[in-house]
Parts: C-alpha cells; structure tokens; sequence
C-alpha cells in the first residue's frame, strides 16, 4: 500500500532531522543529562571506575530554573475604547472576566508543569514546544470540553519552512504521536471511514525521527502494538484547518478547528514554540548541553583514572614464579598467601598519580561553571549564611544579566499561548462557566461565556511575579521593622504577613474579635495626631528591650541593652 501525501511531507521533516544531525545529537544530549554519561564496557575496560560527575544537569537544573524562577500570568485588557462609558465598562469587565477564567485554566490545565517540560526541552534540546487543544473529556456540571495542553519534543514537530523561526509565519505544522492501534481505529471509526479502511490501520515500525531510548522501547503484546499518527496544521482561506493520517490511511483532511457555530474563525496555529539559544536561519534552537559534552567526558575520565589509580594502589597486582602460589586469591582483608618458592612473591608498585589531574578536573568545572552562568553566586551556595538577603539578591540580580534574554523569550511564549486561548475562548466556550474571583477577603462567583465577547479586542500582557526566594523574607522583614517602630500594629503585621509565616491567621482574628477594647494603659505615652489620641509602641503596647551585642565602647559607657556610646 502506497503512502499518503501527508507521509511523504513527514518524511522530508525527517530528512531534515537527519541532515543538521538532530536526531543523534538530541538524543545523546537528553542521556548525558539523565547521568548515562559513558559508553557501553568492553574486555578491556570492565575494571575502570565509571564515576559521574554530572555537571550537565547541574547547569541545566540552574538555567531552566533561573528562568521559570518569576511566575507569570496571563492578563487581558480592554484593547480599544468606543466613548461610551457603559460599553466601555462592558468591555473593561469582559476582559476582567477572561483573565480570571484564564487563571482558572491555567491551574486546571497544569500549565505550571508544561511550561517546567517545555522549559527542560528548550534548556536540553534548544526548543520547547506547546500545543493546545480542546478536550471534550473533560465534564462539569453545567459545560462538557475545555482546553487542555501538551508538550512536544522537537523531533516529532515538524515545519514548512526550518529556516523560519515564527510559528505563525509557517505554510504548515506537523505532529506525529505514537498511539495504541486500538485508539486509532476508533478515531478513524468516530470520524466515520468505512470498516474496510479502518481494518487496514496497522501497526508500523518506530521511524527514526525519534531515537530516544526510553521512546524506543515499547511495550510487547497485541494490545500494545502502536501506530505513528501525523498530525498537519495549515490555513485554509485564512482559517486553520486540520489533517490526520497513518503512513497508509488519511483519517480526515481540512477539518476546520473552529467549532461549527462560532461568529468569528480560528487563525492562529494552537501551538507556541521557545527557543532557548537563537540557532541562526533555523527554527530549531540551541541548548546547555551541545558544548558541554566534551567537557563533561574529559571531567569524568579524569576523576574515572584517579579512582582507578586509587583501587591499583589498595590492590596491588601480585608478581609470583610458577608454583609459588597454590590457592586461589579472593583479596579478603588478612588473607594469608603461602609462598611455595621461598620469597617468589611480590606486588607490582604502580606508579604515582600526578597531582595535576585533579588540578586540572577542578579547573575544568570552575572554568565550565563560569563560562555558563552558574557560579555560585548564581546558585546561593555558601552564601546565605554571611549575607543578608538584600546582598544576596543583588548579586544573583548582576549575575542573572545573561539568563534575561532567555526569560523575556520564555514571557513572549507565554504570550502567544494568551492569543491562542484568546481564540479557543471566543469560539469553544459557548456554555456558561463559573469562575471565582478573590477581592480580598470577598470571594464571588460569575458566569463566563466566552463566546459572548467574539466582538471584543483585547490586549494581552504577562504579569510577572517576584522573581526571588528572599522576597518573601525581606517582606518579612520589613514588616518586622515597621512593627518594631510602632507603624503597623499587631492586627496589621499579622494580616500583612505571608501565609505560610502566619498560617493562624483567621484563629487570631477571631482572638482579637473575643477580647474586650483596652480602656488606656498606664505608664504608656499618648500622642494626638489630628485631633485622634493613639498609643505608641506596637498596638498600644510599649516594646521591650531588645538584646544587643555588647560593642567595643561599652568599656566606656558601662555596657549593658540600652548603653549609649558617649563621645
């Protein structure tokens, strides 16, 4: 049986693959960062210590995190203004509404762990990939279907044109998924192929286009035979349609990805793309690992030789004449040998270790770490205990320059994921949806239809959150401070403070709630501000002393909390 069109373009990407040499190099990038870091042993190399040193995960763990270290969300705005006050609010309120339903999707859909896969892609392989779609699995009580999301790996993601790096620019995009036959011959069966059609959707070969080891390997049984579907995107008098087809059966061609209804037409491919190194006049990317494997085989030969110079030295080969030994040799500590040959036994003493090895295997991680951008200011190693956290923050702040680039790609990703929701909104969310929204402590619900807001423009921005672990703790700290000088009180402290340092939150306030209003307090000053008499100290309560070091002039002034240095 001859292959469909759709094949013939999926074995040209294939080709393409094969030529910039992406199907051997991403796979070896992803085993040197998964630790399979040495090759296969041979005769002569089964004694030799196989450490590994993974200083390629290390840099991709640091890189990928650095970049996702900020959380993003996806705000709409109202996009023009007409003059009417009440159409304007309408629409200032339709697009409140679609950034909370979006909040609810992102949650829903698990967009935090997609975008860690697509970021791991990108720091791995120089592409991460997200493609959306609609599922109508998903039921709830009032609206069945809602979008979901992917992650696919470059090597099964396939354009029209590689040397185009927009997505959007693209004649066409295709997706190839390996699927239980099973699960293929209903889809064909759903989209209503005849039964002779349907039959001949057999299982196939695992092409080359994706050489992963853990992908090859598949499970054995009839039950578990798979088959290659190829999925194509491409515009059809300016609206996306769709194509699915195995290497012999086309399952559907030009399905509109618009629902059948819908006031306005998707046009946007449902699919986003990251670049983690720009790759020039390619659509493909550059990671962390395609200049590091040279380095990371020289750091683990050179530690590999030191612990086998190590093992030569605490078992040393033994020198014997013939007959001289009559019993085997296990190396057991306190073994004793029998020299039959009177003194026809010796060890062979191997040679010294140069120092210099270990020199330059330090050398050589410290020279990769700075190269790329995770010294241990980048890191926080064996810093946070002499630091304060500003300091720390400004530090990583200076050394987080080069990782800046790749996060403002990362947020321009994110964006475009925002347009294309945008679009599954107005066109699949045609029944109502109940979202909640949190003003403070005022917790409503409304009704979402996206459809009704097919008419609205919306702008679009990501909204980025703090970017480091000490924020939190310097905003405690600040709030310590205030409380220390009387500018908040105790109810405001505990309010403003973080959740997770005041989780008792609710169970003070009704404490408070329960106490009776303290009538004045003697021995506490008053000041009146504007008419108004209000205690100083922290809540109407006068602060105690706090401890202080004793510093060097306290010889001077007779030490003690409160001593104050006399000049």
């Amino acid at each position: 049986m001859s292959d469909v069109t759709l094949w013939t373009l999926y074995r040209e990407g294939v080709a393409y693959h094969n030529k910039m040499g992406f199907s051997t190099k991403f796979p070896t990038f992803v085993r040197f960062k998964e630790g399979d870091q040495w090759p296969q042993a041979t005769e002569r190399t089964k004694n030799l210590p196989r450490p590994v040193l993974n200083i390629v995960d290390m840099i991709v763990r640091s890189k990928r995190s650095s970049v996702l270290d900020q959380p993003v969300s996806i705000i709409y705005r109202q996009g023009s203004a007409s003059g009417d006050e009440i159409l304007d609010q309408m629409h200032q309120d339709a697009a409140e509404n679609c950034t909370e339903y979006a909040r609810t999707i992102w949650d829903r859909a698990g967009m935090d762990k997609l975008c860690n896969e697509a970021c791991d892609d990108a720091a791995t392989n120089g592409t991460g990939i997200w493609h959306f779609y609609w599922d109508t699995s998903v039921i709830g009580d009032k609206y069945v279907g809602e979008l979901r999301g992917e992650t696919v790996d470059a090597l099964n993601f396939f354009v029209a044109n590689p040397q185009l790096r927009d997505v959007q620019k693209q004649d066409y995009l295709i997706i190839a998924q390996r699927l239980k036959l099973g699960a293929v011959r209903k889809m064909a069966k759903d989209r209503g192929l005849p039964a002779e059609k349907v039959a001949s959707i057999c299982p196939d070969e695992f092409e080359d286009a994706s050489t992963y080891r853990a992908e090859r390997i598949e499970l054995d049984g009839k039950e578990n035979e798979k088959v290659t579907v190829l999925t194509k995107y491409y515009r059809k008098n300016g609206e996306v349609v769709f194509d699915k087809a195995t290497r012999s059966v086309e399952i559907c061609t030009a399905v509109p990805l618009t629902p059948q209804g819908s006031p306005i037409r998707i046009k946007l491919y449902p699919v986003a793309a990251l670049n983690w190194k720009l790759r020039k006049a390619c659509f493909y990317g550059i990671g962390e690992i395609e200049g590091l494997i040279p380095n990371q085989k020289l750091i683990n030969f050179m530690y590999g030789m030191q612990a086998l110079a190590i093992q030569q030295m605490g078992f040393p080969k033994i020198v014997a004449r013939p007959g001289a030994i009559r019993q085997p040799l296990t190396n057991e500590p306190g073994e004793i040998v029998t020299d039959y040959s009177n003194g026809g036994i010796s060890y062979l003493q191997p040679p010294t270790f140069s120092s210099a090895a270990t020199q330059v295997s330090n050398d050589m991680i410290d020279l990769t770490r700075v190269v790329t951008g995770t010294t241990e200011v980048t890191t926080g190693e064996s810093l946070g205990a002499n630091m304060a956290a500003s300091a720390i923050i400004a530090l990583q702040n200076q050394a987080q320059t080069p990782v800046n680039e790749i996060q403002r790609r990362y947020w321009h990703a994110v964006k475009e994921i925002g347009r294309i929701w945008m679009e599954f909104f107005k066109t699949y969310c045609s029944d109502k949806r109940e979202i909640v929204i949190e003003m403070g402590d005022e917790v409503s619900g409304r009704a979402f239809t996206g459809t009704d807001y097919a008419m609205y423009d919306f702008d679009l921005q990501v909204d980025v959150g703090a970017s480091s672990e000490y924020s939190a703790v310097l905003a405690q700290a600040t709030l310590d401070k205030m409380l220390d000088r009387g500018d908040i009180t105790i109810d405001q402290y505990i309010e403003l403070s973080d959740p997770n340092v005041a989780p008792f939150k609710e169970k003070f306030k009704r404490m408070r709630e329960m106490q009776p209003a303290p009538m004045g307090m003697p021995g506490v000053p008053e000041e009146n501000i504007d008419g108004l008499q209000s205690v100083s100290g922290v809540g109407g309560v006068p602060l105690p002393d706090v401890p202080k070091a004793p510093t060097p002039l306290d010889k001077f002034t007779g030490g003690g909390n409160n001593a104050v240095p006399k000049l």
